[in-house]
């Protein structure tokens, strides 16, 4: 079977959202900030046990696109972003995740920028997953989160992805 959704990714400028889509696009890492300036949407197609594929459109929303919510309507999902150590990423979040195009959608929180940082920000997302955008870990157990949950299908796992 075959599965698609929009993914909305959301967060503060600086915050790793274009870096987590190119690590896993590219399996790479840009150490220069360079700032994202319009939506940009990358389609990632994994393949994955029992003969299921999905592809996940994920919209890569620049914090000052943000306010027009292109990338919120009609996602099937939403990741949101924070900046480990950054008190702004963290409100900046917690002001967007209160959109009403976001309200009945899953929600999953990223901590980024976890690798060589002490953990921080954690009692305002106490589930967030922690990930590090630069050292890819952790990125592919947020995606099989979200498709699982998504798909309803718990025992599903990734075999590889096809990246158009």
């Amino acid at each position: 079977m075959i599965y698609e959704f929009k993914i909305a990714l959301i967060g503060s400028a600086g915050s790793g959202k274009t870096s987590i889509i190119k690590r896993l696009f590219s399996d790479e890492f840009n150490n220069k900030y360079i700032a994202t300036l319009e939506t940009e949407v990358k389609p990632i197609i994994i393949f994955c046990t029992n003969n299921h594929i999905i592809k996940f459109n994920i919209w890569d929303c620049p914090e000052k696109e943000q306010p027009f919510k292109c990338g919120y309507i009609n996602a099937s999902a939403c990741i949101g972003v924070i900046e480990n150590g950054n008190k702004r990423s963290v409100s900046y979040l917690q002001k967007e995740l209160k959109d009403k195009l976001l309200s009945n959608i899953p929600i999953f929180t990223a901590l980024n920028k976890t690798k060589t940082r002490p953990i921080d920000n954690i009692d305002a997302f106490p589930d967030a997953i922690h990930i590090s955008a630069k050292y890819g870990n952790n990125l592919y157990e947020l995606f099989l989160n979200i498709a699982r949950q998504l798909t309803g299908l718990n025992d599903l796992d990734f075999i590889c992805t096809i990246n158009p």
